[in-house]
């Protein structure tokens, strides 16, 4: 990464940073590192030391992220993946998880944000390389190759070991995003391996270059990491069209995947284990139905509409802003309220809108229809015999 945007005015530039209430915390964190040494003139002085780069990645410990955007955001992707004959699934971490700490970062270790949400995900690309793996490393049987080709769109990475030729693979997987704001965490790595990983192909002379080989001689170098701590990520996957691969099939896998293998980065630690959350499914699962009931009743009010009188369009908005026609007490009392009060006096004066006249007796009879049966039997309050009598005689006229 390179010089610091404000490197000329950085011990002024503090008051420009946003509230991170609801600030895009992932833009921060890629652009406004302000914690090198202004003023030093050796590079090595000029880098963060460590205690800096702990007390920058100590800002965005806790949540990030917009509740509704990530809501809205999860729903819209859930009907896409079901109207490309797909499913997604809530999986929910079991330990910490950390993703692209190869990104370039003054801090050492990046963290691979959503550029618009402003939380830690899994690309597309990750998530299916994850699926992938899992089949090319345990996957035993006769069709292995098969479907690779099929799901993927090749038999191995390797064009060597290619017997035919690559085609487009049949499912499409989308970006693993948090349902709900994830909460965040500085982690610490002490690697005490020397300068092995740096330099360790140049050893010429183990006694030398001592400093070079990996042993319990060395002393830890503690490296803060941000991490996420918890986390509930939906993966979508769909397919293509015509494909008849069976979507469950894939989530098994993904299941095994994410279970016992990891994703993101550091899984041989333990980071990144996922297990299906059941109940967090259904309740997306529920909200996405709802939506498209919503979506539907909205489409088939507005053709009624567009041939009912004025009043007929009035009642059909209360019918469906507050769900009339719903079996529940709060619909049912609301109903009632509004028909005392404003309906039946409005269709008394206009007795002749037979059409809004029925559709109100539609919906009484959802909430009333014994009553309206025989509404001079003892057990009728007598409130509800007054009205009733007076919906009858509009409706028989």
């Amino acid at each position: 990464m390179g010089l610091p945007i404000y490197s000329t005015n950085s011990p002024n530039a503090e008051h420009l940073l946003p509230d991170m209430g609801q600030a895009n915390k992932g833009l921060r964190f890629e652009r406004f590192f302000n914690k090198y040494n202004i003023g030093e003139h050796s590079i090595d002085k000029f880098k963060p030391n460590e205690d800096a780069k702990k007390d920058f990645l100590k800002v965005f410990v806790n949540a990030c992220g917009d509740r509704e955007a990530l809501k809205c955001y999860a729903q819209n992707q859930m009907a896409l993946a079901n109207a490309q004959g797909g499913n997604g699934k809530v999986y929910q971490l079991d330990g910490h998880f950390v993703t692209g700490m190869g990104n370039a970062h003054p801090v050492e270790n990046g963290l691979l944000w959503h550029y618009t949400l402003g939380v830690p995900y899994l690309s597309g690309s990750q998530v299916k390389g994850l699926v992938r793996s899992l089949i090319e490393q345990y996957y035993q049987a006769d069709d292995k190759t098969d479907i690779l080709l099929k799901w993927f769109g090749s038999e191995d990475k390797d064009p060597q070991k290619q017997k035919r030729d690559n085609q487009v693979g049949e499912l499409i997987f989308f970006d693993a995003i948090p349902i709900v704001q994830p909460t965040l965490s500085v982690d610490i790595m002490t690697p005490h391996m020397g300068d092995w990983y740096a330099k360790g192909g140049d050893i010429s002379n183990v006694t030398r270059d001592s400093d070079k080989i990996p042993a319990d001689w060395h002393d830890p170098n503690p490296i803060p990491f941000l991490a996420v701590k918890e986390a509930k990520f939906l993966f979508t996957i769909a397919k293509r069209p015509k494909s008849d691969i069976d979507i469950e099939d894939v989530f098994k896998c993904l299941d095994q995947a994410l279970m016992y293998c990891g994703a993101g980065a550091k899984t041989q630690t333990g980071y990144g284990v996922m297990s299906f959350s059941k109940e967090e499914t259904k309740s997306l699962t529920e909200i996405i139905d709802t939506a498209k009931k919503q979506a539907e009743e909205s489409k088939k009010l507005a053709e009624a509409k567009a041939n009912a009188s004025e009043l007929q369009a009035k009642l059909l908005d209360d019918i469906v802003q507050n769900h009339w026609r719903d079996v529940n007490d709060k619909a049912k009392q609301h109903f009632t309220d509004s028909l005392k009060s404003e309906w039946l006096e409005a269709l008394e004066n206009n007795a002749d809108d037979r059409g809004c006249i029925e559709l109100l007796f539609e919906i009484a009879n959802i909430h009333y229809a014994k009553q309206i049966k025989n509404p001079k039997n003892k057990k009728v309050k007598p409130h509800q015999r007054e009205w009733i009598l007076r919906l009858l005689a509009l409706v028989e006229r």
